[in-house]
């Protein structure tokens, strides 16, 4: 009887028929049971006849997989997502290869945008739509609280391109910055979360600065080219005495780590190869540091990331807020502080635009440093910019002609970049008095005047705003010892935290271009006489050297990051129970 039933059984139901089945059950009670925290009650039912048929599961997550330390998912409190907190949703797709997520890494991707080279009937549209790099998303959007990008926002002055064309009317005085700096260390600073033994020495650093006995003579410094010499000399010893600097090892060559010393970009590679060099700033330990140092290169990144004619920066923003959010998961620095402890040093022109969204609370040494864009003054740091070009030219002797050898007024040479350049030119290209022309040779070429040259014998270099407000002019009048004339509304000067300008530079407003000879021949013997004094002594500290140098280019950046950080700190209640 019985043999006969599984005869029978067998013509209505072949084994290969019970197996194709009962693997279907298992795969069904195996679904049910993955996505059960996900599939709400009532969806039960449909996930059960959705799953029976060829589907693609997707693992959907707005944001970047959650980092990785050791193989396992960061808890919260480490500023990672916690495995309960990584959002798994069902998704049904029509396709039937199920797309596996991708293993989570602790790591930057940071390779070039790949560019479509192949040919085909399409290629027109290819042209057209030039492909970027793919960036994920991170874990977290906006690594800086609601709180704190509400601070910033309400510090820099234009907020909308009409706000920045008002702006750039009028001019901005050193005076109106100082004060403007006065008021955004008050009422700009993010509160640390929770207290540090390092927050106290900076507290205690300030008191001690701000109480600094009188200096009215020195021997290594010339205090008339400072605007408080006491406070700086004080502010300067504490630094070397005790500032630490603990510099992320996150992020793979070339953006990271490998600093460029040639070009017009060369000011944040030297800063970086400097920083890394030299052993009495730097810690291990994280925990034993007062500024945390974000070693990146703005030319690498626009280098590798940005798509050309593209005239969009979102790939190379989104690929610096991946950077934050994987250090702001790995260590607890960036989220106690909200990034205000950590800083950055960078001289592409957009870096002021493009470090904003991402690590706009950080102190940021930038070249383009101007009230008008994102720079907050008195958080942030206006860094010199320098074309070095070769090892060999740090090794040559700044200087030039005595003032009765300098026969010119007044010498410009460059680029018609911006609306300013061609201005000065066309009214003054004609004076004899003076050699304001285009573009001329740097070096070699037909045996006539070259740059430097014209530089060393003139009594007044001009340094008008280009497309941005700031350039290598500056810095080359100064080495040359031509009393730099800046002609560029809303720049904001390298150190003017602790230098007092109007002691080695002459300062005119944009709408004053037209009366700038009457002006410089305005000038007393006198005056041109402590002009030059001032720019001989502040020389110094517009130089990098092969090794750094105390009071040099170096040091000077890195104490002005260390001075905006000192007088940025507020105090706070949970401070006063440090040890």
């Amino acid at each position: 009887m019985l043999n006969k039933y599984l005869d029978l059984l067998q013509k209505i139901w072949p084994t290969r028929t019970r197996v194709v089945f009962f693997v279907m059950i298992l795969t069904t009670i195996a679904a049910l049971g993955f996505y059960g925290q996900n599939v709400e009650q009532g969806d039960r039912l449909t996930a059960l006849f959705t799953v029976l048929r060829p589907t693609t599961v997707l693992i959907d997550s707005s944001v970047a997989p959650a980092p990785l330390i050791n193989g396992k998912i960061l808890a919260p409190e480490f500023g990672g997502l916690g495995e309960k907190d990584w959002d798994l949703t069902i998704k049904i797709s029509s396709n039937n290869t199920a797309k596996q997520p991708e293993k989570p890494e602790n790591k930057l991707q940071n390779e070039a945008p790949k560019r479509d080279m192949s040919l085909g009937e399409d290629k027109k549209k290819r042209r057209k739509k030039k492909t970027k790099k793919k960036i994920d998303k991170p874990d977290n959007e906006d690594n800086i609280s609601t709180k704190s990008r509400e601070l910033m926002e309400k510090c820099i002055l234009a907020k909308d391109q009409q706000e920045r064309a008002r702006l750039r009317q009028s001019a901005m005085s050193i005076s109106d910055m100082h004060r403007l700096a006065s008021r955004n260390r008050e009422s700009c600073s993010v509160v640390p979360r929770w207290p540090s033994p390092r927050d106290q020495e900076i507290l205690d650093a300030r008191k001690d600065i701000l109480n600094a006995p009188v200096i009215t003579r020195d021997a290594e410094l010339y205090p008339p080219v400072f605007r408080y010499f006491s406070m700086f000399k004080r502010s300067y010893e504490l630094m070397e005495k005790l500032l630490k600097v603990y510099i992320y090892k996150e992020g793979e060559k070339p953006i990271f780590h490998e600093p460029e010393l040639t070009g017009i970009y060369s000011s944040e590679g030297w800063f970086m190869k400097h920083m890394q060099g030299t052993p009495r700033f730097l810690v291990n330990n994280p925990e034993d540091a007062h500024l945390f140092y974000m070693p990146f290169g703005s030319h690498r990144l626009q280098m590798q990331l940005y798509v050309p004619d593209s005239h969009s920066h979102d790939n190379l923003i989104l690929f610096l807020q991946n950077y934050v959010s994987t250090i702001a998961a790995k260590y607890p620095f960036w989220n106690r502080t909200d990034g205000a402890d950590h800083f950055l040093v960078s001289c592409h022109d957009w870096s002021t635009y493009e470090t904003w969204r991402p690590m706009g609370t950080a102190v940021r040494a930038l070249c383009n440093a101007d009230t008008t864009e994102d720079f907050v003054v008195g958080k942030d740091v206006s860094l010199p910019e320098t074309n070095v070009k070769s090892f060999q030219e740090l090794m040559k002797k700044p200087g030039g002609l005595p003032p009765r050898k300098r026969t010119l007024l007044a010498f410009f040479a460059g680029q018609m970049h911006g609306y300013l350049r061609p201005t000065l030119v066309e009214r003054w290209a004609n004076d004899t008095d003076m050699a304001i022309l285009g573009p001329v040779r740097r070096r070699g070429g037909p045996k006539k005047l070259d740059y430097a040259q014209y530089m060393k014998m003139s009594k007044f270099c001009v340094c008008p705003r280009g497309y941005e407000v700031n350039s290598p002019r500056v810095v080359e009048a100064i080495v040359n010892e031509c009393v730099p004339v800046i002609i560029s509304d809303n720049f904001v000067p390298p150190f003017f935290e602790v230098l007092e300008w109007q002691a080695f530079s002459v300062i005119l407003s944009e709408k004053d271009v037209n009366r700038m000879k009457e002006i410089l021949l305005s000038i007393s013997s006198r005056k041109y006489a402590a002009l030059r004094t001032g720019l001989k002594r502040v020389q110094r500290h517009f130089l990098w050297h092969t090794r750094p140098v105390k009071y040099d280019l170096f040091h000077m950046t890195l104490h002005s990051i260390w001075f905006n950080r000192v007088f940025q700190l507020r105090f706070n209640e949970s401070l006063s129970s440090l040890e």
